[in-house]
């Protein structure tokens, strides 16, 4: 299991954050691999890993309550306002909409939707693909295959995987790791490529 990624290098690569659910994906991920008695001499490096995503989903939960906070002291600001202050009352109606799209980034709830499809932030698919995109490499080694071979592509295609050219990985099609919205994700990547 030389290939895992180690929590820190996931976190290097993302630019945004990692939603609370996505958080508890990957500690469930992890846990999963810990409980494999085959994992001895990865032990460490999985528990270590392991102790470092639940402190970040405990600053997460703290970054929650604070964005929950500065909602609720907010609204009470506006309505103490009554009738004066419109400007500062724009000003924090606006900071609310920022803070909600935060809060709903974190509980890793969809933020941009239309009625047909779910649309993604650019940097939302290049985060999906850090997190769970694998090399030629890795996808080889741990399914069997060599990557030199002529039909590597094609052996990658039938086992579910996708090609994601922008970012050069290969994304599993299904994993039972994947939230909903990380299925969403998946489909919004095939679909748009």
């Amino acid at each position: 299991m030389k290939y895992i990624k180690s929590f820190l290098l996931i976190t290097e690569k993302v630019e945004s954050f990692i939603s609370k659910p996505q958080m508890e994906t990957m500690i469930k991920k992890y846990q999963a691999l810990l409980a494999n008695p085959n994992n001895i001499e990865n032990r460490n490096h999985l528990e270590d890993s392991l102790n470092k995503m639940k402190l970040s989903l405990e600053k997460i939960d703290r970054e929650m309550n604070s964005l929950k906070t500065k909602i609720k002291e907010a609204t009470k600001k506006i309505r103490s306002f009554g009738d004066k202050n419109p400007t500062k009352k724009d000003t924090l109606k606006t900071d609310i909409l920022n803070w909600k799209f935060e809060l709903k980034k974190l509980e890793g709830n969809r933020v941009n939707e239309s009625s047909d499809e779910s649309i993604f932030f650019e940097k939302d698919v290049k985060n999906f693909c850090n997190l769970w995109g694998q090399s030629d490499e890795e996808v080889a080694t741990n399914l069997g295959f060599d990557e030199k071979d002529p039909g590597f592509s094609e052996l990658m295609i039938g086992h579910d995987y996708i090609w994601v050219e922008k970012y050069n990985v290969w994304i599993p099609e299904n994993n039972s790791f994947y939230t909903e919205e990380d299925d969403e994700m998946v489909q919004y990547i095939k679909s748009n490529q």
